[in-house]
């Protein structure tokens, strides 16, 4: 239930992270017809920092529907399934004190990932400026810097559409597993095990963690960690970037994390978790 329930969380994140997006490709448009370079020089910390803001709104909130679902998981299963996402969204109530332990983490995670998602945002800008400067025609003659503008508007809607699907996904599911963690902490919960969403979906990566398990401390991923596995006759490789403290794995990554209740006898260090 958990992958749908973040579903249903992510629309409103979605629509805002793809009219921040599309002011971002218009704002390069528009330097581009004033005869400036498609990107401005502070784009890296302005178009980040639009980025982190809007972010910043909403993660912490779906963080703490995580953790209200995870206690309701463990309390009462069936009740749990009932809950609406209105109710899981209500900030205001004694579940209050998980808010600034979420806080942390998710400014740690938006640390480390808004600078990579506005370069890539402004480097397929640049791909397609540069693109469209070396273009000639039949007689040689170049675009003018109101038709490489349209080439910029042009490529924004379908390409913002896609990236802000792909990062509300992954945003809200990174939340939605940091509020459920946070819950699982203040529970004295010691081990954690990765879950995934048991469906066509599931890619070889996530396939091989399921069911890993780690004390509660510990990440699944190191910072900066290559995984590998054998993925029938080929060998594939997922870089980890950024570290894994839960799920997500990568983008558009549908896993969660659950409370075992059992002895730590059964957890596998960090060490172990990497060797797949």
């Amino acid at each position: 239930m958990r992958p749908k329930i973040a579903r249903r969380l992510m629309g409103q994140m979605r629509r805002d992270l793809n009219k921040t997006f599309l002011a971002h490709f218009t704002e390069a448009a528009e330097r581009i017809r004033a005869g400036l370079p498609p990107l401005p020089m502070d784009y890296d910390t302005r178009w980040t920092r639009d980025y982190v803001r809007q972010q910043k709104e909403k993660m912490p909130k779906i963080g703490i529907a995580g953790s209200k679902w995870a206690l309701a998981e463990l309390e009462e299963p069936t009740k749990a399934i009932g809950e609406t996402v209105d109710s899981l969204l209500v900030v205001g109530d004694p579940e209050d004190f998980l808010v600034d332990p979420i806080n942390i983490k998710v400014d740690a995670w938006l640390e480390k990932v808004a600078s990579d998602v506005t370069k890539r945002n402004a480097a397929q800008i640049q791909k397609v400026h540069d693109e469209a400067v070396a273009y000639r025609g039949p007689n040689g003659e170049a675009l003018t810097p109101s038709q490489i503008a349209r080439k910029i508007e042009k490529i924004a809607p379908e390409f913002t559409r896609h990236r802000a699907r792909m990062i509300a996904f992954t945003d809200t599911n990174q939340a939605f597993n940091v509020g459920a963690r946070v819950r699982y902490a203040d529970l004295n919960v010691t081990v954690l095990e990765w879950m995934t969403s048991e469906d066509d979906a599931v890619c070889p990566f996530c396939q091989a963690m399921d069911g890993v398990k780690i004390r509660i401390e510990d990440s699944f991923w190191p910072e900066g960690a290559t995984m590998t596995i054998q993925d029938g006759d080929v060998e594939r490789r997922l870089n980890i970037k950024h570290g894994c403290e839960n799920p997500p794995l990568h983008p558009f990554c549908g896993c969660v994390i659950l409370p075992v209740i059992e002895t730590l006898s059964v957890a596998v260090t960090q060490d172990d978790s990497t060797e797949i």
